[in-house]
């Protein structure tokens, strides 16, 4: 049985969608002056968040753990083995 590296990809773009979703909504607090708010939000949250996704992004420190692209890259290539081992 393969493990579904396609729906973890799907999870892991709508977590993006959502998180982009989100800081629209703090684009607001920032038109409204509210600038340390927002700050604390871009640097905060929405760092950890980019940092957990993807190895892709403009935060200087990187998590010692996978993040969920390596994660997915992993589980492709025990896809691949299991593929290979059954046939």
């Amino acid at each position: 049985m393969s493990i579904d590296v396609y729906r973890l990809e799907e999870i892991r773009e709508e977590i993006e969608m959502l998180r982009e979703e989100a800081m629209d909504i703090m684009s607001e607090v920032l038109r409204q002056g509210h600038v340390s708010t927002y700050e604390r939000a871009y640097r905060g949250w929405n760092a950890e968040i980019e940092i957990a996704l993807s190895s892709s992004n403009q935060w200087l420190g990187q998590i010692t753990m996978d993040n969920l692209e390596q994660t997915i890259e992993t589980l492709g290539a025990l896809n691949d083995e299991n593929a290979e081992e059954a046939a």
